[in-house]
């Protein structure tokens, strides 16, 4: 609401079926009668509604309204989850508001006026028509019944809101049915909810914690400064990364939108960073699945098993080599040998030599290839009802990382050597504070830990109540997942340093050269030297599997959630259908991940699929929310939500954040390399560079290719045009109102009026439409 004051929050129009026309004037503004309304009283009247908290529709044919008072809290009266008394209090509000409305005072022992002033604050007013044959007593009766409840839910359903100029009152007859059978449908999809708190909290804790809080965040920290390391992190916490992460939050949760409808309500012409997304969200899913196969893979290894070893514990399997060695002790292994966990990986389940390189993968490998099919099915199950199941699912996924990160930390402490491993891991190296590179490794780890900018936050805080507390979320979140990166150092490190004992190496040699061998080879092979080794394994990959799935039905679940708001009549409606398509797409998408040459694919599609891209679609989203949005009517936004403003610290960063992800893009685009990809082993083709930039350009060039098509399309002079794109089309709290009533049918040459009860001025004008 724009302020407290009652005439501010409600200008209502009102008829009934007397033959005069009388105002009433007090302290909520005037209340106008009339036998029957015209056009031009409409789109008077439409006028008046710019900046109130009232929608209207009423047919010609009827000689009255009624008007309805729903409340935000109290949208869900037949989901039995309000006291009886919160219900006769609405009721009673409801009557008050129908007596002030018709020119009565309201019942003696109810103050109209302290209805208004203090209920309308978190309130909707519906004024509805009265059919011929109907009353006051049988509307409120209706009330009274799960109809009306349901049909109060649809009036919330913000995102499919009716927008037409005034010039539309003159709406030829033979569009009134079309226009109120498009409302029809759209008024009768119902945006699903998070069943509670807990499970948003849940899953977006399981979209930030994933495998890279494990496999990178480690291994980052030790080569940048150790505990040091740890300095630069927080401050870019707090400067960057946090101020983002509520950003997106806030953002989703108030225009209850998906990655790509969003942008018309924020600035049009930045509408194609939803498309982009989509790009990066399909290249992630391409790659990151495949990862996670590799997980599933070692897990049925390990139950394959008829003793209590891993089957890499020994050189003795058909997939090991001459040069394989099962010895831990460095003085007994000779240069050039392959430890067993090594080769079980490179050779049973890569099975890369095979391959020769990226311009030869190979066949398929099927054991894979199958391994894929159930991580992709365990997505569509976990994707098909949106929060509904993943909700359930999240239970699982977010929480089973924690219980067996803690066993794995207490059996690491009690390994020997684990000391020296969390000793390695925090020992200070304050001279590297000096260096401009650990400082552009922090801001990278935070920004790639938490996640903004992959559109994920966007979706999963869409499904939120337009009060929940997003501010504290993001904060709770956003530690949580720092947190689980430091506490998942202590579990690598204190297996390290127990590989650093028994091969006799300095711990910095005990890494391997790359983030996928720390867990599929470095940590296997510690494994491997437990007793029960097959049960630790299966504890360990269970653990990746559950990190990695959950991010990963998040990530496509940012995609749907896109494409379901921008084409609800089409998509929404049929979403498990959807969801099918998007998975068998993405499963053959990504079998060249899975090929005998999947170990080039996956890193090249990280490297040119993600990475800059993502930093190049952030910086867009800070551009178009922070400066063109602007943080003031951001900060508006929040206050409509949480009650209050966002604090002075919150506003600064936002401001600010622009600047701090353009010098995260700049200094990886002077540190990228654009001579072919050197993995150190292997060295890409040439023409593999012209394939990368073309996969970056796929979602970089989105933003201005879209953003010259609306422009094209658009109608008016250069001047209107440009107005258009950088002008929010549609502020949240458009709404839509029902056109199901058991009082009545509203199909013909029915007029129905819009007003935002978060209105601005900008958007006034376009509140009436006439069917």
């Amino acid at each position: 609401m724009k302020s407290s004051r009652g005439h501010q929050l409600l200008q209502p129009y009102a008829s009934n079926a007397s033959n005069s026309t009388a105002n009433m004037h007090n302290d909520y503004g005037s209340v106008s009668t009339s036998p029957c309304p015209s056009n031009g009283i409409i789109k008077k009247a439409a006028e008046s509604l710019g900046k109130s908290s009232l929608i209207a529709y009423a047919r010609p044919s009827a000689g009255s309204f009624a008007a309805f008072l729903l409340p935000q809290d109290e949208f869900a009266l037949a989901s039995a989850t309000k006291a009886i008394s919160a219900r006769m209090w609405v009721l009673k509000t409801f009557a008050s508001l129908l007596n002030f409305l018709k020119g009565g005072k309201g019942p003696a022992d109810f103050s109209t006026e302290t209805a208004l002033a203090g209920v309308l604050k978190k309130s909707t007013v519906v004024v509805a028509p009265l059919a011929e044959n109907e009353s006051v007593s049988e509307h409120t009766t209706i009330l009274r019944t799960p109809s009306f409840a349901t049909r109060a839910r649809e009036f919330r359903f913000l995102d499919d809101a009716l927008s037409v100029t005034p010039s539309a009152v003159s709406s030829s007859a033979q569009n009134v049915a079309a226009k109120m059978a498009n409302l029809r449908r759209r008024s009768s999809i119902v945006r699903d909810k998070w069943a509670s708190k807990l499970e948003f909290m849940l899953a977006v804790i399981g979209y930030a914690v994933d495998l890279g809080n494990i496999w990178r965040f480690p291994s980052v920290c030790y080569k940048h400064g150790g505990g040091a390391f740890l300095i630069p992190y927080f401050v870019m916490l707090i400067l960057g990364g946090l101020p983002m992460f509520y950003l997106e939050l806030a953002l989703g949760q108030y225009h209850r939108s998906g990655c790509i409808s969003i942008w018309q309500k924020i600035c049009p012409m930045f509408k194609g960073i939803g498309i982009g997304i989509c790009f990066i969200c399909t290249f992630i899913a391409c790659f990151y699945n495949a990862i996670i196969a590799h997980a599933v893979f070692f897990v049925v290894g390990s139950l394959k098993t008829m003793s209590l070893d891993v089957p890499w514990k020994t050189c003795n399997n058909s997939w090991n080599t001459p040069l394989c060695t099962d010895k831990t002790n460095a003085s007994e292994v000779v240069a050039g040998m392959r430890t067993a966990s090594e080769e079980y990986y490179l050779f049973n389940v890569l099975q890369s030599n095979k391959s020769t390189g990226f311009d030869d993968l190979g066949g398929l490998n099927w054991p894979l290839a199958f391994c894929l099919i159930l991580v992709f099915t365990l997505v569509y199950f976990a994707l098909w009802k949106g929060p509904r199941s993943s909700g359930k699912v999240v239970w699982v996924t977010a929480t089973a990382p924690y219980i067996i990160l803690t066993i794995l930390l207490i059996r690491g402490l009690t390994l020997p050597g684990a000391s020296k491993g969390i000793e390695y891991y925090l020992t200070p190296r304050f001279d590297k504070l000096w260096e401009t590179e650990v400082w552009t490794a922090a801001a990278t780890q935070i920004f790639f830990s938490l996640g903004p900018g992959f559109g994920v936050l966007l979706a999963l805080s869409s499904y939120n109540e337009f009060n929940n507390n997003c501010h504290r979320d993001a904060v709770v979140t956003s530690l949580i997942n720092c947190f689980t990166s430091f506490f998942s150092g202590f579990v690598i490190f204190s297996t390290l340093g127990y590989m650093s004992e028994l091969t006799k190496k300095p711990v910095s040699e005990v890494v391997g050269d790359s983030e996928n061998s720390l867990i599929f080879i470095v940590y296997p092979q510690a494994i491997a030297t437990m007793q029960y080794s097959n049960v630790w394994s299966v504890i360990f990959f269970v653990m990746l599997i559950t990190l990695g799935i959950d991010s990963t039905f998040a990530g496509i679940e940012a995609l749907i959630t896109g494409f379901c708001d921008e084409f609800p009549r089409t998509i929404q409606r049929k979403r498990e259908y959807f969801v099918l398509i998007v998975i068998i797409l993405y499963y053959f998408g990504s079998l060249p991940t899975v090929t005998y040459g999947g170990s080039f694919v996956i890193p090249f599609i990280d490297e040119y699929g993600v990475s800059l891209s993502v930093l190049f679609i952030v910086c867009c989203e800070m551009i178009a929310v922070c400066w063109f949005y602007g943080v003031t009517r951001f900060s508006e936004d929040i206050r409509q939500m949480l009650g209050s403003y966002p604090g002075l610290y919150w506003r600064v960063c936002w401001s600010i954040c622009p600047f701090f992800i353009g010098a995260i893009f700049t200094m990886s685009v002077y540190n990228a390399n654009f001579s072919p990809m050197d993995t150190g082993s292997y060295v890409y083709p040439k023409w593999s560079v012209k394939l990368g930039w073309a996969m970056r350009m796929l979602s970089v060039a989105s933003i201005p290719v879209t953003a010259i098509y609306l422009f094209i399309v658009a109608k008016g002079s250069f001047s209107e045009r440009i107005h258009a794109l950088v002008t929010p089309q549609q502020r949240r709290g458009s709404m839509v109102p029902s056109v199901h009533s058991a009082g009545g049918d509203y199909n013909n040459q029915s007029t129905v009026l819009l007003a935002s009860p978060l209105a601005t001025e900008d958007n006034a004008s376009n509140s009436v439409a006439h069917l």
